[in-house]
């Protein structure tokens, strides 16, 4: 299993992103910056993604989703 930093490296202010896991398993699903999710699948496909976004984890199948929209009070 690969490390969060060998994951996403490369990345500029790894500490300083939200990291978004899975809701069963936690397995690392993706990282939040600003108003975006950043989800990297092997080493050849990088999505960059805004708004309600609904992923299944590759570890256990679970359907996770997140928005990426903040919220108003």
């Amino acid at each position: 299993m690969t490390t969060l930093v060998q994951q996403f490296s490369g990345m500029k202010d790894l500490e300083n992103m939200e990291k978004w896991f899975c809701s069963e398993c936690t397995s690392l699903l993706g990282m939040r910056q600003d108003d975006e999710i950043i989800i990297r699948y092997k080493l050849e496909i990088n999505l960059t993604v805004k708004g309600d976004v609904k992923m299944v984890c590759r570890r256990c199948g679970t359907i996770n989703q997140v928005t990426t929209e903040k919220q108003t009070v």
